[in-house]
């Protein structure tokens, strides 16, 4: 079956990524990761003289919850 074949490709994709970025490797870099959470509070506050821009979207139902209230 199809699903068959992605799930044995997205397993073997994933045994080579864990091959090519060993878990120490990964822990180190996590640990000199330079990102900084943004704060959207002081990003609106930042733009006050600046039109706001936003991107959304709108959903009636999730695929997986159903009707969003």
């Amino acid at each position: 079956m199809i699903l068959d074949e992605i799930i044995k490709k997205t397993k073997d994709d994933l045994e080579k990524r864990k091959a090519d970025f060993p878990e120490e490797w990964l822990g180190r870099s996590l640990a000199y990761n330079p990102y900084v959470p943004r704060d959207v509070l002081s990003a609106l506050r930042a733009s006050q003289n600046e039109p706001i821009k936003i991107i959304a979207e709108i959903k009636k139902a999730s695929p997986s919850k159903g009707v969003i209230r």
